[in-house]
Order: structure tokens, then C-alpha cells, then sequence
């Protein structure tokens, strides 16, 4: 996976939300990682 460094600047909302969402899951993955969290567990109350 290629990681951008420079700001992702949107052609048309689609690929802005995409680029969002892509943003969001590294993160959740990042903090998985970090904290040890299973995927399930973050849904069960």
C-alpha cells in the first residue's frame, strides 16, 4: 500500500468520501494495534 504524504485534494465527492473512509479503517487499525482491541469486540456491548 502506497501511503500519501501530501493533502488528498478530492476530483468529486466519491472518491473524497472513499479517501475518508480509507483514513478512517488505517486508524481503527492503528489503534487495534496499538491497544490490542479485537474488531468484535469494539460492536458487542
Amino acid at each position: 500500500m502506497i501511503v500519501k504524504k501530501q493533502h488528498y485534494i478530492p476530483i468529486n465527492t466519491d472518491e473524497y468520501i472513499q479517501e475518508m473512509k480509507n483514513k478512517k479503517t488505517i486508524q481503527i487499525k492503528k489503534m487495534i494495534k496499538k491497544y490490542g482491541i479485537e474488531t468484535t469486540s469494539l460492536s458487542i456491548p
